[in-house]
């Protein structure tokens, strides 16, 4: 059953709304998308999750923003710590890696290797 509508579509649902779809949904858009939710959202994905966007992703968080992926984590606060923990943390450039602090810069460790 195809559904073909030439001018606006509005539907407003009263309680709830509930959609099943037992195969594949695709939804094309010609210009925008906007959504707005006035409580939670919650997106469940059983394997891959890949979002491509063509110029620039911004997430915002009134709070905090996480990333985790088993023991690895990066925790943004909003006071601007930032935490991030795993069991090796690596840091690579192919310039130069510059450390600015306006307090102290600690390195703990059981040996710290210079060269």
């Amino acid at each position: 059953m195809a559904e073909q509508v030439a001018g606006n579509r509005d539907v407003a649902v009263g309680i709830n709304d509930t959609l099943v779809v037992g195969g594949d949904r695709r939804v094309d858009v010609g210009r925008n998308q906007s959504s707005t939710v006035q409580a939670n959202q919650a997106v469940v994905v059983g394997k891959d999750l890949a979002v491509t966007v063509g110029k620039n992703v911004r997430i915002r968080a009134a709070d905090s923003l996480e990333l985790v992926c088993g023991g690895a984590s990066i925790l943004m606060k909003k006071d601007g710590t930032i935490v991030i923990k795993g069991k090796d943390v690596s840091i690579e450039a192919n310039g130069k890696v510059n450390v600015k602090a306006s307090g102290d810069v600690v390195l703990k460790g059981s040996k710290i290797l210079q060269n």
